[in-house]
């Protein structure tokens, strides 16, 4: 909380109203966890283009286990569900419609029966 406090007293960043804390069911979050977290969030807003981002450091995170690093890429696609769900919908990347060209002409395209049943 000391540093959403700090966010807050600063002037040079009145531009936030809100924020939006997350955990954990289990309270089992580390500091190596959050950090993780923090980075693949920071990438994805990025990735996104919805925003910008305000951040002086980029956070560094402790080498974590393929366990643990699993985990928390699925507690990384559960916040990115859950957080357009309340209206925070900042890290989904805009979609981009494609219209593909069909591979062949309409007129060009046949169809011929090979086999035949019950007469048809």
């Amino acid at each position: 909380m000391s540093r959403i406090k700090s966010h807050a007293q600063d002037p040079d960043k009145d531009f936030w109203d809100r924020f939006v804390a997350i955990t954990s069911k289990d309270l089992n979050l580390t500091k190596a966890h959050v950090r993780y977290i923090e980075r693949k969030l920071i990438s994805l807003l990025l990735a996104a283009k919805k925003c910008r981002v305000v951040n002086r450091t980029q956070p560094d995170f402790e080498r974590l286990p393929e366990a643990d690093i699993a985990d928390m890429d699925s507690f990384l696609d559960e916040i990115q569900l859950i957080l357009p769900v309340i209206g925070v919908d900042y890290l989904r990347r805009p979609v981009v419609a494609q219209v593909r060209e069909p591979i062949l002409p309409v007129k060009d395209v046949q169809f011929r029966l090979l086999h035949s049943i019950k007469g048809i």
